[in-house]
This record gives structure tokens, sequence and C-alpha cells, in this order.
């Protein structure tokens, strides 16, 4: 086995262990603070992986590159095909499909919606991170400034959830609100709310696209 893949794989089993002790809280949850909790945890080490991802190799193939006729959209693409087939991102996304599985079983709606919403909410964070970081790739390395900005962010989540548990912010937070919104709708058996939610999402995710990929375009990266 190849040592690029074990840290994921442990990674993913400790992921089973979070969740199996997250489940409980879970269980006893009627306005979705721990379900939004847990979805931003995991967002978290998503991003995570992909900053590693990035900085790892992504960053010097696109730097060593930077010379030849490569539009945005191909940047843009080959860290979104990187970052999506990469095994970190497979295994660890396939963890969480099991626990969410796992945990609304004998749900039929929750069942089939649920793991379909995680997987966009996944791919949506995918989709932004290719856009921000195809904005990078002018330096051979993550440029500090992105880092802090991704450290300041998450920062500011985690204050105002689990410090100050503040409710308007976790209305005002769009993709991860809809996934919320979408697994209470699926658990109450509603197929065509949870469907709204999966449509806003993925709409979110080729406006995300789009918007990036033109700005790139527009503002393409200088050579560091």
């Amino acid at each position: 086995m190849k040592t690029s893949i074990v840290l994921p794989i442990i990674l993913s089993i400790l992921n089973l262990a979070f969740c199996a002790w997250f489940q409980d809280l879970l269980r006893d949850d009627p306005e979705g603070y721990h379900l939004t909790l847990y979805l931003l945890v995991e967002c978290t080490v998503f991003v995570l992986f992909l900053v590693g991802l990035f900085s790892e190799s992504l960053a010097e193939i696109l730097y060593r590159t930077r010379t030849f006729a490569v539009g945005s959209p191909s940047r843009c693409l080959l860290i979104l095909v990187s970052n999506a087939t990469s095994p970190a991102i497979v295994l660890y996304w396939i963890s969480n499909i099991l626990f969410l599985i796992v945990h609304y079983h004998g749900n039929k709606v929750a069942i089939a919606a649920i793991p379909v919403l995680f997987t966009l909410m996944v791919a949506f964070l995918v989709s932004i991170n290719a856009v921000v970081l195809a904005g990078t790739s002018g330096a051979p390395r993550l440029p500090v400034g992105v880092l802090i900005a991704y450290l300041l962010v998450l920062s500011a989540l985690y204050t105002g959830i689990y410090v100050f548990r503040s409710e308007t912010l976790l209305c005002k937070m769009p993709v991860l609100s809809w996934t919320v919104d979408g697994i209470f709708a699926a658990e109450e058996g509603g197929w065509r709310p949870a469907a709204k939610e999966m449509g806003r999402i993925a709409a979110a995710i080729v406006v995300t696209l789009i918007v990036g990929i033109l700005y790139v375009r527009r503002f393409p990266p200088r050579a560091a």
C-alpha cells in the first residue's frame, strides 16, 4: 500500500469514530444546531484537504506551465478534477456517506436524498476552492494571504456558531443552511423540498464556476 493512501484511510476511520460520537447529538437536534456544526466540521476538514493537495503538487504544476497558453478554464478544470478524484477526498467523502446512511436508516427518502445533498455541498467546496486557487497559480506554492483568509473565515464561523451559538449566522450561510434545510425536509419525507435545496446548491456550483472562471480570465494571476 502506498504511503500516500495510508493517511487518508486513517483519517476516514477516525472520522467514522467522530461521527459515531456525534450521532447522539444529532438525534436530539430539533433546531439543527448540531447538524450545522457537524457539517461545518466536515467542511473544514475538506477545505484543509483541498488546500493541502494544492500546496503539495498542483501549485507547482500550474507554476511550471505558466509560460504555456493554458487558459483559466483549463486551470480550474485541472484543480477541480484533481481534487475530486483525490483518494483523500474520496475516502473521507465515503466515510461521511456511510455514516449518513446508517444514521438515517429506515427513512427511504432520507437515505436517497441526504447523501446527494452532502455530495453537492462537497462539490460546491471543491468548485469554489478550484476557482480561488486557480487565481493563485502564478506562484509555486500557496500564497500565505490565501491561507490566512481561509483561517480567518473558519475562525469567524466557529466563533459565531460554537461560542455565541448565533442562529442568525446559521441562517445566512447559503449552501450550509440549504443543506440543513434539505436534510430536515428529507427526514420528514418531503422529497420535493429536499430536491429544491439540491437545485439551489447545484445552481450555486454552476454560478461559482462561471463567475470564477470569468474573473480569473479577466484578472489572470501574475507570475511570482
